[in-house]
């Protein structure tokens, strides 16, 4: 290259250095005082249980725990009808010829069997709500799981 080519290509490449360089500090700068990431541990109703069993007196929890040990089957069972809906649902749609009442047939099965196994966890979990002091009972009343990300949009009117 001549010295003039040189000078001509110089400010535009300290132009491009100095974007690159204001992209990266801006990435950088977009993470501080970002709220962490969401905890680990199992997604659903288990981690919520989990959550809510780590701010109760210890023997609250206990309880709270041998009520997640005895549904853990169930609460596995209704992930996996949730996870299997779409694949029933596919396959209903792809059908031919196309069959409504087929399609029908996968929307109720799949809510008597989520209301079965809610209704199994639900049960367990007033039991275990009335074996609790009433310290654990004011604290499960009062627990709210962190929420991650922006919050979403303010309750409409007359929501209490």
């Amino acid at each position: 290259m001549t010295r003039t080519t040189l000078r001509r290509w110089m400010p535009v490449a300290l132009m491009l250095s100095l974007a690159v360089n204001f992209f990266f500090a801006g990435l950088a700068v977009s993470h501080v005082g970002r709220p962490p990431p969401p905890p680990h541990g199992p997604p659903g109703p288990e981690g919520f249980l989990l959550r809510l069993a780590e701010t109760l007196p210890s023997e609250d929890a206990a309880i709270l725990h041998r009520a997640l040990d005895a549904n853990r089957a169930t609460i596995r069972a209704e992930r996996d009808v949730r996870d299997s809906f779409p694949q029933r649902l596919r396959a209903a749609l792809l059908t031919e010829p196309f069959d409504p009442q087929a399609l029908m047939a996968v929307f109720e099965t799949t809510d008597q069997q989520e209301r079965a196994l809610r209704q199994r966890v639900q049960a367990s979990l007033a039991e275990a709500a009335a074996a609790m002091s009433p310290e654990g009972r004011r604290r499960m009343a009062e627990f709210r799981p962190q929420r991650h990300g922006p919050p979403g949009p303010p309750p409409g009117p007359g929501f209490r």
